[in-house]
């Protein structure tokens, strides 16, 4: 199987410093794997350094758009406040498992707290 080509982990709010690191990421966009028919299904884990996984979650087999290109919602809140990368393999299910390799690291990430609510005042 091909190595997956991460594209982009993340949608920042626009801004024209594309090095500057994305806070709370909600979206990650990814290139379908060339076996797509034949995968069940994609993988994407946070990486807290160079191999330290993280968090490996599942995110379904969407349909990539006309340029191969999948965009699936994620959601960082359950991972520690820090610094992270995100990478993204293919899994196919049977006896046994089969899974890609990792794709090449994302962009740099961080979790950061949400900001509160706004207040009223009474």
């Amino acid at each position: 199987m091909k190595r997956l080509c991460l594209v982009l982990a993340c949608l920042a709010l626009a801004s024209w410093a594309s090095a500057q690191t994305v806070t709370n990421p909600t979206k990650a966009e990814f290139t379908a794997s060339v076996d797509h028919a034949s995968i069940t299904l994609y993988e994407i884990a946070w990486f807290n350094g160079a191999t330290q996984v993280g968090t490996t979650i599942d995110i379904g087999k969407p349909v990539p758009d006309a340029n191969q290109v999948c965009l699936v919602t994620i959601n960082t809140q359950p991972l520690a406040f820090a610094e992270y990368t995100a990478k993204v393999r293919a899994k196919v299910a049977g006896t046994p498992v089969i899974y890609s390799e990792w794709s090449d690291a994302s962009n740099t990430f961080q979790r950061v707290p949400g900001k509160p609510g706004k207040p009223i005042a009474k």
